[in-house]
């Protein structure tokens, strides 16, 4: 099990947790939550908030715009067939 916490996730961890393999287990759901508790006071609000903002309208907005545009000119700057 991994936990990207101060190491991983920038400065500001946020407290997710991945299974390098998905393990879903009784086991490993047990472990995580033993090492979340654990790490709780590292934990801060304003990471977890800017990590719940990546997935904001205007994220999704901005990236999707970005996306477009730029298959548009790679779809534009092809030869005609």
């Amino acid at each position: 099990m991994r936990f990207p916490l101060a190491e991983n996730a920038g400065s500001k961890p946020n407290g997710q947790s991945v299974s390098d393999r998905g393990d879903q287990s009784v086991a490993s759901i047990g472990a995580a939550i033993a090492q979340f508790e654990a790490s709780a006071q590292r934990i801060t609000a304003a990471a977890c908030r800017a990590n719940a903002e990546r997935f904001s309208r205007q994220t999704f907005n901005r990236r999707f715009s970005a996306y477009v545009t730029a298959a548009l000119a790679q779809h534009r700057s092809r030869p005609p067939v």
